[in-house]
């Protein structure tokens, strides 16, 4: 775990620290304030730090042990469907700070210490296939640089934290392309979403993390988009880059953390620098239509800790 206990906070001028008591809750119970100013996912359609203590509940081992094998047998039925249609497929769920960040969340939830015993199964279940399967909580929580992976008001990733997983997914597919991305600096700033802030206190906090600077970039700078449609079911986007990495396709399934927009703290961001083409499908599925129809050579399924007790179908 991030020893962040003392973590010397810089206050830029224009902003001024306000004091609140650890463990205050937002008024809609969505977010949760903990030490250093962290802010967490309390509640919402997920009840998010529920399930930590939930999973280990003797009432519920028989729902924890359906839940794992259930994500389990999805994610193996995936690999075996596409990489039969013909791309490669590589699936990665992504841990929740309070996973990563359990020291600095209140004292009633000091019982947590890593990530849901959904996910550790999960992560455990599937470790024989590390070839295609991303154990994103070991890449998050083990990167070796000085870079937090994760803004203290909002509920996705740094650019650090984007660039982390990017490269160990990069690593199966193209470990030459893995390279130049690990070797990307982050020496510009990028705005981060303070979603957790705005349920906290009403407006978005203004946060700041290490970005790359695409001006710097020696690869992904002629972008073309080809698609976007963010009122469709489901949203979609597609880019088309004429300096990638690796002259291939890809398709990737998943959510926000993913995201339709090229942000800096989202996995888009990279994938559609990295791939002469790419497309995100806002989809908690893997459709074999859409694969057949795009034709990739690689396929990235992309999942999050919060939902896993809602298997897909597909």
């Amino acid at each position: 775990m991030k020893p962040e206990l003392y973590r010397r906070v810089t206050i830029p001028a224009h902003m001024s620290p306000v004091f609140l008591p650890v463990g205050t809750v937002s008024e809609n119970e969505v977010a949760v304030l903990g030490s250093m100013g962290e802010l967490f996912i309390r509640g919402g359609s997920n009840s998010a730090l529920d399930q930590y203590a939930r999973w280990n509940e003797p009432d519920h081992r028989a729902e924890l042990e359906r839940v794992t094998n259930a994500w389990t047998m999805l994610i193996r039925d995936r690999h075996q469907r596409v990489t039969r249609l013909g791309p490669r497929f590589f699936q990665t769920l992504i841990s929740e700070n309070s996973s990563l960040y359990p020291h600095l969340l209140p004292p009633e939830y000091r019982h947590i210490d890593g990530p849901t015993a959904a996910l550790s199964g999960i992560n455990w279940e599937l470790s024989v296939d590390r070839g295609w399967y991303v154990d994103a909580f070991s890449v998050l929580d083990g990167d070796a640089s000085n870079d937090r992976m994760w803004p203290r008001t909002g509920s996705h990733w740094t650019p650090a934290g984007t660039r982390a997983l990017t490269v160990d997914l990069l690593e199966r597919i193209d470990p030459q392309a893995a390279a130049e991305v690990r070797e990307v600096p982050l020496t510009a700033s990028a705005k981060i979403e303070s979603d957790l802030g705005n349920h906290l206190l009403g407006q978005g906090v203004a946060e700041f993390a290490p970005a790359p600077d695409p001006e710097s970039l020696t690869f992904g700078r002629r972008l073309t988009k080809l698609d976007y449609h963010d009122d469709a079911t489901p949203k979609r986007s597609s880019w088309r880059c004429d300096d990638p990495l690796i002259d291939q396709r890809v398709l990737i399934f998943g959510n926000s953390y993913t995201q339709l927009a090229p942000m800096e703290d989202r996995l888009s961001w990279c994938f559609m620098r990295v791939f002469r083409e790419s497309k995100f499908v806002w989809t908690p599925e893997v459709s074999d239509d859409a694969v057949r129809e795009y034709m990739p050579d690689v396929v990235i399924a992309q999942g999050i800790e919060r939902f896993l007790p809602t298997v897909p179908k597909r």
